[in-house]
């Protein structure tokens, strides 16, 4: 699986790791036809974890927040990013995106972005994106209608 999450990883290294797909369709969908349940306990290091993001997030309250994203003078206006935003967040407005701060941080408009205008501020490489092989476009544009 790629890790994806453009804040964390770099995503050219990402893409070349092996998939695997077949193998796990092929077993996620055994366990989906024999109805198997999977809940897996919490360990100590889980919540030491979820403790620890939950107090980062205290003191840095614009941590995945559309305030870290700017947009550059290469916006062509194509108005992607309005229609792959799945919480309605980005308007068009004096001719660039703008956010209305109900960002769920999912960067599909950075991703997304045909020209890779919207960027995150703190971005190690701004020409890295990612977008599922498997998955079009017009796909995820559609599943936000």
């Amino acid at each position: 699986m790629i890790d994806n999450y453009l804040p964390i990883f770099n995503i050219e290294k990402q893409k070349m790791k092996k998939k695997n797909i077949e193998g796990n369709l092929s077993r996620l969908l055994n366990d989906v036809k024999q109805e198997k349940l999977y809940i897996r306990s919490e360990t100590f290091s889980d919540s030491m974890w979820t403790k620890a993001i939950q107090y980062f997030y205290k003191i840095n309250p614009n941590f995945n927040s559309d305030k870290e994203f700017s947009v550059g003078i290469d916006c062509n206006q194509c108005g992607t990013c309005v229609k792959v935003c799945p919480r309605d967040n980005i308007k068009i407005d004096e001719l660039k995106p703008v956010y209305g701060g109900n960002c769920e941080f999912c960067l599909s408009c950075i991703n997304l972005c045909p020209q890779k205008a919207i960027r995150l501020r703190k971005e190690s490489n701004p020409n890295a994106r990612f977008m599922n092989e498997n998955v079009t476009l017009k796909e995820i544009i559609t599943a936000n209608d």
